[in-house]
């Protein structure tokens, strides 16, 4: 089951080095660079072009921003593919702002939070979506979220 309200929304954007005259502004771009994305987390408008740019899947852990950033830097990839917030506050965090910058994101797509459609549950389970669809329309009248993205410089 689902809220009627989204919790927020993301996009997967791609990163390279500042020295990078490479800009993705549609899919096309994509063909013939290497570019590195978690695994199972390819926005589904670059489907198509998996076999045509040299993607490469990795799995997530916890060292792996700084893995890939590793990879950027030594030229072993020419970009990084992630979800916005996520790559700028690493970004942010780690001095980087000078080294790495955005270049082009996928369309942006809402997100929510998905309660269990069990059967046994259902009164509790419509309870609590009703209760979170409140407080999110309480917090998106009162700009919260986003003023929250102003306060860690994540826009």
């Amino acid at each position: 089951m689902y809220p009627n309200v989204e919790i927020g929304a993301q996009r997967f954007c791609f990163f390279a080095l500042k020295e990078s005259t490479w800009t993705y502004d549609k899919p096309a771009p994509v063909v013939g660079k290497r570019v590195i994305y978690l695994q199972d987390a390819l926005p589904e408008a670059l489907v198509e072009y998996n076999g045509k740019a040299a993607f490469d899947a990795r799995p997530f852990a916890s060292d792996f921003l700084d893995q890939t950033i590793s990879m950027l830097i030594a030229g072993r990839t020419e970009a990084l593919l992630m979800i916005f917030y996520s790559m700028r506050g690493y970004i942010n965090i780690n001095d980087l702002v000078d080294s790495i910058h955005c270049v082009g994101c996928s369309p942006e797509q809402k997100v929510y939070l998905a309660f269990t459609p069990d059967s046994k549950s259902k009164d509790k389970v419509t309870k609590m979506v009703i209760k979170l669809d409140e407080a999110l329309r309480a917090l998106n009248a009162e700009n919260y979220l986003e003023t929250l993205l102003i306060k860690y410089n994540l826009q």
